[in-house]
């Protein structure tokens, strides 16, 4: 899986990525690769005067990427500009992120203009499922108010197709959650039939993954809260030349080095300019190679292949991040001469193992876990 992690670099952010635990529950549920996102609004420019807002950037996204890459995680990141949930929204949707998770209250160098309203904006228009991340307010050193992410969930059902989709995370979530409280409010505006029972087989499913489930039926109407803003003006006569920033002299101004991924049309191509091998697996002949990907940041380097067709896909991935320990939360096979871990994570089963050379992971959907665990061993037998 593949998470946006946006940060705005406030203390609050901050102790959220610091923290062990909540990235103890995102490696459960199956994230592997974490993009960070921090998005500079239109109107701040480096040379505002007090804000060593460059300096700043720097020094906490490579904080943030130490620690999450000791996490395990191979992780990009994105420094861009705009309005922040719609760059948040644009990055999720071209990574093809599955999840994305922002915190919810902090104070940041714009007087907290940023995390709250964005945590908002996100929520109402986010193209993939949203975490945010209670963080404490009015604390020097703030801490999350649950670092066990995904323990105790709540979930809302209007019996809906999109209520169905939310369910349908609890295939992954599973991994982390140990109690789940389902509910539904009955309007006599909007009745719907046989709630209870209905319900009660959302509880047997959960059920079947040990979760305990609690049953909560509530009355009431829907509410409906309209903001309306009058007499808005925006900095009239402000000068374009507000927002140029001119660099001092004697300065060299370089793009920064963030993460850069290509594509090629086949293996050979690929191995010609990797760093290291590139698996050449045995794969089922109705599988066709529809994706092979290099990515190069400053401290990983990864390759990607998939492979498809119209109801099934296999992924490869090796990366240098060698001191990443699989999860063990699995069952535990064997990949040739090593100790591997088969974990199901609902819409996929994913099989990991790391080499002193490399760290391996395949994953498949449509695929029987007999035909992963030959796919990951030819992996591992191509690659030896």
């Amino acid at each position: 899986m593949r998470a946006i992690y946006a940060t705005d670099l406030s203390a609050a952010s901050e102790a959220a990525i610091q923290n062990e635990t909540c990235l103890e529950c995102l490696d459960r549920i199956g994230v592997e690769e974490i993009h960070l996102v921090t998005v500079i609004p239109s109107n701040v420019h480096a040379g505002m005067p007090g804000m060593d807002l460059e300096g700043r950037r720097e020094r906490a996204l490579s904080r943030y990427r130490s620690v999450m890459e000791d996490a395990g995680f191979a992780v990009e990141e994105h420094v861009v500009r705009g309005t922040p949930h719609r760059r948040i929204n644009g990055i999720a949707d071209a990574e093809r992120a599955n999840l994305s998770i922002v915190g919810s209250r902090g104070q940041s160098p714009l007087e907290n203009r940023l995390i709250g309203s964005t945590a908002r904006n996100l929520a109402r228009t986010t193209v993939v499922p949203l975490l945010v991340n209670r963080i404490e307010r009015a604390a020097e050193e703030p801490e999350v108010r649950r670092a066990h992410l995904f323990q105790r969930v709540l979930f809302a059902t209007d019996f809906s197709e999109n209520a169905e989709r939310a369910f349908d995370a609890f295939s992954y979530l599973r991994h982390a959650t140990q109690e789940a409280t389902l509910v539904h409010v009955r309007s006599p505006k909007d009745p719907v039939e046989n709630v209870e029972d209905r319900l009660a087989d959302m509880a047997e499913t959960l059920a079947q993954w040990d979760i305990e489930t609690t049953i909560d039926v509530r009355d009431g109407d829907p509410v409906s809260i309209t903001t309306t803003y009058r007499n808005v003006t925006f900095n009239p006569g402000l000068s374009a030349e507000t927002f140029r920033f001119d660099p001092p002299p004697n300065v060299t101004v370089v793009d920064a080095d963030s993460a850069r991924q290509q594509e090629y049309v086949d293996i050979a191509s690929l191995r010609a300019v990797a760093s290291f091998s590139v698996p050449n697996p045995t794969v089922p002949e109705t599988l066709r190679l529809v994706e092979a990907t290099r990515t190069v940041t400053d401290r990983v380097r990864s390759i990607g292949l998939k492979y498809a067709n119209e109801t099934s896909v296999l992924t490869v991935s090796k990366s240098n991040l060698t001191r990443y320990v699989p999860s063990t939360d699995g069952q535990a096979v064997t990949v040739g001469e090593w100790n591997a871990t088969l974990r199901n994570l609902g819409t996929e089963l994913r099989i990991s193992w790391t080499t002193p050379d490399a760290r391996y992971s395949v994953a498949g959907s449509g695929i029987s876990k007999s035909a992963l665990l030959g796919f990951a061993r030819s992996v591992a037998k191509s690659d030896s």
